[in-house]
């Protein structure tokens, strides 16, 4: 019982490294996120800000978003993605 209980612990533990090493992103994400911003490259820094909120949680990467598809014109997604 024991065993079988540590076996399965190990295993959750191999899967959930292996699950959380596929949302990772390096240190310069939000910072190549906020160039592109800045540039006004939208399209490029769109992509890059809802993946760091989808990674981070923090709202202010999400109005980062928001503002690079309105920049963009592409109010019905970012109407979708504010409900």
């Amino acid at each position: 019982m024991k065993v079988k209980r540590t076996v399965i612990i190990v295993l959750w533990c191999i899967v959930w490294s292996q699950l959380s090493g596929q949302v990772r992103f390096d240190n310069t994400t939000p910072q190549t996120a906020m160039k592109y911003y800045e540039e006004r490259e939208f399209s490029k820094a769109a992509p890059l800000f809802r993946e760091i909120y989808a990674v981070t949680g923090q709202y202010y990467y999400f109005r980062y978003y928001i503002q690079c598809l309105t920049e963009l014109k592409d109010y019905e997604q970012a109407e979708n993605e504010i409900k």
